[in-house]
């Protein structure tokens, strides 16, 4: 653990010495110094929500890396359980998930920093030839209002609609976004994470369901909404609605304790290299 004074000189020295990305807004160009692990590496235990996956691996492999002796153990969960995760002690560092322009909710003196802008991504089957949806169809058909495609225009069929389970960041951005006042059907399939949400869709003809943009494989189809796709340039103008974003969170103590390991990996995350890793898969804020 690094200690109170320990913590914020750090921190100062971080910024003074070029790596000022800890206290300046992620959109600015900084010139970072690269933090150096102890002689016998770092064990890093890094909890991220299961939209943040990409990131995580991202971040675990360039940092293994550059710091060989060094590790990172990364526990995916749900959001909330992440946070938890957090507060008990658990973990030391987490990759947290929100609604676009929306901060993580974290006790009073904790660092917290948006990495990056992720959107979710309508998929539907490889046999569904669904090219556009509007928002109020998809919040008809998450009703249960439609029972064949061919109400939409969307050649015949029952449709099966696939759902994440309530309380994820996932879900309330689709319930909010989306459904408005309706509420998504009992008959919708519900998955606890993405990879199950893409394998149930890409098996289960006539599906549709949703997933970070950042997880699409090619065992489905992405869906435009309202004529848009979820491109770096959609997301970016901010004319695609369901973004979200993903933020680094590190617990520091009401003593001023941080764990030192939490913050090397904290201070590479946020480093020019790494930002440059991110810049090429995801949007930045």
């Amino acid at each position: 653990m690094i200690r109170g004074w320990r913590l914020w000189a750090l921190l100062v020295t971080l910024m003074l010495g070029g790596c000022q990305a800890l206290v300046t807004p992620l959109g600015h160009d900084v010139a970072a110094v690269e933090p150096t692990a102890g002689d016998d590496g770092d064990l890093v235990n890094l909890v991220a929500c299961w939209e943040a996956e990409p990131l995580a691996e991202l971040l675990r492999m360039a940092y293994e890396a550059q710091y060989p002796s060094s590790a990172v153990l990364v526990n995916l969960t749900n959001s909330q359980h992440a946070m938890e995760l957090l507060q008990r002690g658990e973990a030391s560092l987490g990759l947290i998930v929100t609604m676009a322009d929306q901060e993580p909710q974290v006790p009073t003196g904790w660092i917290t920093r948006e990495l990056a802008v992720d959107a979710v991504a309508l998929v539907t089957s490889p046999d569904l030839a669904v090219a556009s949806i509007s928002p109020d169809d998809l919040s008809r058909l998450y009703a249960g209002q439609v029972v064949d495609w061919a109400d939409l225009g969307f050649g015949e069929g029952q449709p099966a609609f696939v759902t994440r389970e309530r309380g994820t960041v996932l879900r309330l951005l689709f319930e909010e976004r989306i459904m408005g006042d309706r509420s998504i059907s009992t008959a919708a399939a519900v998955v606890p994470h993405n990879h199950a949400m893409l394998e149930l869709v890409s098996t289960t003809p006539k599906a549709l369901g949703y997933v970070p943009a950042t997880l699409v494989d090619d065992r489905v189809r992405v869906v435009a909404l309202d004529g848009k796709l979820p491109t770096h340039s959609e997301i970016e103008r901010g004319s695609y609605p369901l973004r979200s974003s993903l933020w680094l969170v590190m617990p520091v103590s009401s003593e001023g304790l941080a764990d030192g390991g939490a913050l090397r990996l904290a201070s590479f995350a946020l480093g020019a290299r790494m930002q440059r890793e991110i810049s090429a898969r995801y949007v930045r804020p």
